[in-house]
């Protein structure tokens, strides 16, 4: 059995540094569904599930056809505010990378906190896009798993990957880049990221 599933990311032609609130989720979701009122009964879409993930409106589509519906039903469009949208599919977003930190600072032991606290200290790093996968308190400080924007790692790639976290500073090391990742695996001839198989029997 072959499931295919189509994820379509909507955003803001400003994005990251302009991300979507709930309400901006609530006027698309509207639109969207003045749109699906004149959509004739043949060019139904099936539309799964949506969520906000860093700003960007995550649409998990159920085919195709129905992830090209939702692309031509938003993109180019405006929200009142005038701000222009976007869509496509959510594999061609650029990926984020997956960073460990070491901190022997106690300034902060939220992490909430933390990530804001570096943010302050390190112009450029946009934390508020990152996600924290894993923290561990230590004896000496703390260890975090990151997932962080492209933005950011190339800032820190300029420091050495040392980043201020308040009464030192650390280094960050690198766990999985996938943009490196790409570049470096042999392309198969045919490549499909949302495409999901399920063997049965076998």
């Amino acid at each position: 059995m072959i499931i295919i599933i189509i994820i379509i990311a909507i955003f803001k032609e400003t994005c990251p540094d302009d991300k979507f609130t709930e309400d901006d989720q609530n006027s698309i979701l509207e639109a969207l569904g003045e749109v699906l009122r004149r959509t004739p009964k043949g060019e139904l879409p099936h539309l799964k599930s949506y969520r906000l993930v860093g700003g960007a409106l995550i649409y998990t589509c159920a085919n195709q056809q129905s992830g090209q519906w939702l692309t031509k039903a938003i993109d180019n469009q405006r929200l009142e505010s005038g701000a222009r949208l976007k869509a496509t599919e959510a594999r061609n977003l650029p990926k984020p990378v997956k960073v460990a930190l070491h901190t022997r600072d106690k300034v902060v032991q939220n992490q909430e906190e933390l990530l804001k606290w570096i943010a302050d200290l390190n112009p450029g790093l946009h934390t508020e896009n990152w996600r924290v996968l894993n923290r561990q308190s230590e004896s000496k400080g703390q260890r975090l798993i990151l997932f962080i924007d492209r933005d950011s790692h190339t800032i820190i790639q300029r420091t050495g990957y040392e980043i201020f976290t308040g009464l030192s500073h650390r280094t960050a090391k690198v766990l999985n880049d996938p943009e490196v990742q790409h570049q470096a695996e042999p392309v198969p001839d045919t490549v499909s990221s949302n495409l999901v198989s399920e063997e049965e029997g076998g």
